[in-house]
């Protein structure tokens, strides 16, 4: 979660959790961003309109003790290039 905010991404109000949101803010986004995530090996879903609000789309990213620090890295890598 810290690596992502570092790289200027609205994580929302995420703590302590295993599920962490970037908050991209525009349904279309959300959706080429999690294409692009998912041609790089990335499995994240995007949670758009009508499940929120469209300026409050989001990838919904689950974490687990399986996850590598390079996995992770590798994500928002990944997410910075796609911008």
């Amino acid at each position: 979660m810290q690596l992502a905010q570092a790289q200027g991404w609205n994580t929302a109000t995420s703590q302590n959790s295993p599920i962490i949101p970037i908050v991209v803010g525009n349904s279309l986004t959300c959706i080429q961003l999690s294409h692009t995530l998912f041609q790089a090996g990335i499995n994240v879903q995007p949670m758009i309109y009508p499940a929120v609000a469209n300026d409050a789309a989001r990838l919904r990213f689950f974490i687990s003790c399986l996850h590598t620090e390079a996995q992770i890295n590798q994500t928002i890598a990944t997410l910075a290039n796609a911008k």
